[in-house]
């Protein structure tokens, strides 16, 4: 609701702050390409540490499943007379 309202309203807003102070507008507006290539480079980043976490928890199940070894049977436990 409000957030799309904000983004149609901002372009009007937009055009009253150049036509009120061009450098004002130009000082607010370098700021969104920054915080764009920001968030892309965060996103790559946090696609790479995960997708290396999930490797590690695999190799980790794997060689906890490689060294399980099955449960002795009840017979060999038994206390013979």
């Amino acid at each position: 609701g409000a957030f799309l309202r904000g983004l149609k309203d901002f372009p009007r807003l937009l055009q009253k702050q150049v036509c009120y102070d061009w450098q004002m507008a130009l000082a607010a507006l370098w700021v969104l390409p920054i915080t764009l290539v920001i968030v892309g480079f965060s996103k790559r980043a946090q696609n790479y540490f995960t997708r290396r976490q999930n490797a590690a928890l695999i190799a980790m199940a794997d060689g906890v499943q490689a060294c399980e070894s099955p449960l002795p049977s009840w017979s060999r436990l038994q206390v013979t007379n």
